[in-house]
This record gives C-alpha cells, structure tokens and sequence, in this order.
C-alpha cells in the first residue's frame, strides 16, 4: 500500500527516477525479494529484485489478476518460499489527461475505477515466508524471554498488593460485618503513614463516635422512657381525677335542674292555679302578667336544660355506627315541631358512612331547628345536602328566613346570644353554640356562607371515620 500510494508520479510520467527513491526504501527491508510497478496497460515500468532470490518476476498482469480488483483493492498469492501482494494505483485527477493512460488497445476491464478514482497502474512485492518465520521466531522468542522477567515480577507485585492491601481490606470487611451486627468493640491496627494506616484510624474513630452515639442514644432513650412513665402515670392521675371532676359536674348539673327546676314548676301551678279559682275577677292586664310569668318558668326550665346538655356535650358514651344520613335527617324532621306550610328538602344523594351517630343527629338537630325558630315567613324553607371532599364530608343547612350580617356571624356561636329579643322568640340560644362545639371536637369546622339570595347558609365539615370515644 505505501507502494502504490508513492508510485502514482511515476506512472503517471512513466518516469522510473520517480520510483527508484521508494524502491530503494522498500528494499532496505531484508525480507522484501522483489518489487515491480506496472503502468495501466500491465508492463513492467520499473523493477527491484533480490539476485540472490533467483525469483522471475511477473512481467505482466494477467487478465485473472485485473479481474480480482474488481471487488478488492489488494490480491494475495502464497508460492513456495514467499508471499506475493498485489495491488492497484489510483489518481484522482488522471482523468484529466486520458490519452497518457489508455489507448485502443487497452482491455475496457482495465479502465477501472475507484469512486471518484481512476485505475494508472499496479505494483506488486514478494516478501520471504523464511524471513517472515525467522522474524516470528525472533519475537517469541523476546516475548518469552520478556515474559520469563514479568511473570514472577508480575507474581511478587500480586503478592505485595495481597499483603499490603487485599488483605487489611478483607480485615475491615470482616470488622465492619462485625459492626453492622452490633459488635462495636472491634478495632483495626495498623502501624505505618500509609493510606491504609489512615483508613484503619478512621475506621477506629468511626466505631468510638458511633459507639459515644449508642451511649448517648440510650442514655436519652432510658430518660425519655422514664420521663414517659412519669408523664403517663401523671396522666393517668389526671384522667381519673376528670372523670371524677366530670361525674361530681354531673352530678352536680342533676341536682340543681332538679332543685331548681321544682321550685319553677310550682310558680308555673300556682299561677295557674290562682287564674283558675279567683279568673272571673281579674282584668286583661293581670291575666297577660300571669301568662308572662309562666312563659318566663318555662324559659327557665328550657335554659338549665340547655345548660345541663351543654356541660354533657361531646362526654357522652359515644360508638361508631354505619350511619345513612337521608334517614338520619328524616329522623330528626319527625322530633321537630315542623309548621304546616314549612318545607324541609333533603338531597337525593346524602351519603352513608361509619360515624358517631348522636353527635352528628345533634348538630344537624340544631341546624334545622334553628332554621325554623328564626324564619318569620308564611312559607318557610330548609334545604340540606351533603357533598364529599374527599377526608370529610360537606354538609350545608340553607334556610329562606331573614339572613345573618357578617357582623353578628360569630356572635351566633356563642351561649345564649341571640339576635332577636328574648321575648320575641323564646329559644335559648344554645343549639348554634352546641353545633360549634361538637363539630370542633371532631376536628371539623362550621361557619356561615355568604348567600346572594334571602337566608342563611349554615355549612360544617364531618370526617369520614370518627375514633370511638368513651367519656
């Protein structure tokens, strides 16, 4: 191939002083026989051969040997003592000069090309197969004699790596395997500056600052365990000195009801009692007074009540139940003093779900009535509906009465405050606040939405799952 790359001048000036200078680098190569370049008709342009080789060159190339470079740039033939190469020379500005390539006597099949190359000639070399074997004897012979030195050089290097690295690395796989199972007495000693020697004292000061964690760790956790005990023992104290703070509140609430509820029931029959026997001598003004007076014992009656239900709210034995909350609102409809023209609509799709099913009656109980105390139309109207968000449940109480302003919104949620004079209405403005607090206790939230139309819009959320609570 460096043959035919340098030979392109030459052939193309059939000049041979332009080969001699290549031929004699080739022939400073004592395994090279003979080197022949041949012009693009086949004939021998300019020849180098070994006398003493006493090899005839081919002084032509042969039809056969053309036809090979059709689908190969090189042809190799193997004789008896040498190897024989054959390959072509292209030019790729030869085209320019056509008649100093071919004439008509050429063979077409000579004038073959290359991509954009054209065909200017051939050379051919012979190189000895004794030359070539003495030369492979040569290099394994050196590759043995170098293999001979390495292999026990290689062998000691091993052994040193082994000595020096492998094994103090096994040494700390083993130790850190140790480690890992929880056996921090383990330590590595290895004398010397090398990296080896730091990574053991590194490993060392790993395990004494894990070890120092560990101690600190356990003595925190035996603290933290003792201080746990205390706390929950103190708790535990705690409980039971509620439950019987709670119990003596019941008691307590029970009592006075009862006690102060019996003295107004007998205001209430003895008014009564005088409008029955002395009624044909009293004026209109007297019989308004004793019926102000009773309506205001039974105002009294339905405030210790109101309180004695909010001292027990959300303390009461509680179990978590499958709830249909459709029939639960029609429940509480049917425990209503409903007004004839009043209407009450409930959603088609009310869910169902696992919840404390008192509280949830309690609050919707209060929403709806509070719905129908505070509507002065002729035609009332309450609608509920529930919608699922995902955690919770959305439950909205909309009514068509007057409406709250966004000043007293918050006000409706406290005890006994009312917006309407007392003798006005005769609740006991506790059911908003009784709402609030057992929505709050579920870790829900209530509040009135801005409504564009006439009414109010009561809207609480419920969680899907409630704990079981026992008070």
């Amino acid at each position: 191939k460096n043959l035919a790359q340098n030979s392109e001048l030459g052939i193309l000036t059939t000049n041979a002083d332009f080969l001699r200078p290549v031929m004699k680098t080739l022939r400073a190569d004592s395994a090279l026989l003979y080197a022949v370049v041949y012009n693009h008709e086949g004939s021998v342009l300019h020849s180098e051969v070994d006398e003493q080789s006493q090899i005839s060159i081919p002084l032509e190339v042969d039809h056969s040997i053309r036809q090979k470079f059709v689908n190969s740039n090189e042809v190799i033939w193997q004789s008896g003592i040498y190897y024989m190469f054959w390959s072509p020379v292209y030019s790729a500005d030869s085209a320019q000069d056509e008649s100093l390539l071919f004439d008509e006597s050429v063979d077409e099949n000579d004038s073959l090309s290359s991509g954009d190359s054209t065909l200017v000639g051939y050379v051919n070399v012979g190189i000895s197969l004794n030359e070539i074997d003495v030369r492979t004897r040569e290099a394994i012979t050196a590759s043995a004699a170098i293999l001979s030195i390495f292999l026990p050089l290689s062998f000691l290097i091993a052994y040193l790596i082994a000595a020096r690295i492998t094994k103090p690395l096994g040494k700390l796989v083993k130790l850190t395997d140790s480690v890992t199972k929880g056996d921090l007495s383990q330590r590595l000693n290895f004398n010397g500056e090398d990296e080896i020697a730091h990574l053991a004292k590194s490993f060392n000061s790993m395990i004494d600052a894990v070890r120092k964690r560990d101690d600190d760790l356990r003595t925190a956790h035996d603290s933290l365990e003792q201080r746990v005990r205390e706390r929950t023992e103190e708790l535990a104290h705690n409980n039971v000195q509620l439950m019987r703070r709670n119990e003596e509140l019941d008691q307590f609430a029970y009592v006075a009801a009862h006690d102060l509820k019996t003295p107004l029931r007998g205001i209430a029959n003895l008014s009564t009692w005088i409008e029955d026997d002395i009624g044909d001598q009293l004026d209109e003004e007297s019989r308004k007074h004793l019926d102000l007076m009773r309506r205001r014992v039974h105002r009294m009656e339905a405030l210790i009540d109101a309180m004695r239900e909010c001292t027990r709210a959300g303390r009461e034995d509680s179990v978590i139940e499958q709830v249909d909350t459709n029939t639960l609102v029609k429940e509480i409809i049917d425990e209503l003093d409903v007004p004839e023209d009043f209407t009450i609509s409930v959603s088609a799709d009310m869910p169902v779900f696992s919840t404390i099913k008192e509280r949830l009656k309690s609050v919707l109980f209060h929403l709806i009535d509070n719905g129908i105390q505070h509507n002065p139309n002729a035609k009332g109207e309450v609608n509920i509906q529930a919608k699922d968000m995902g955690h919770f449940y959305e439950f909205r109480v909309a009514d068509n009465g007057p409406g709250i302003e966004l000043e007293f919104r918050k006000k409706v949620f406290v005890i006994f405050q009312k917006l309407e004079t007392r003798d006005a209405n005769e609740t006991t403005g506790v059911g908003l606040t009784l709402a609030k607090k057992i929505v709050d206790e579920q870790g829900g939230i209530i509040f009135i939405e801005d409504n564009k139309e006439q009414g109010s819009v009561f809207v609480f959320s419920w969680p899907k799952q409630s704990e079981e609570v026992t008070a």
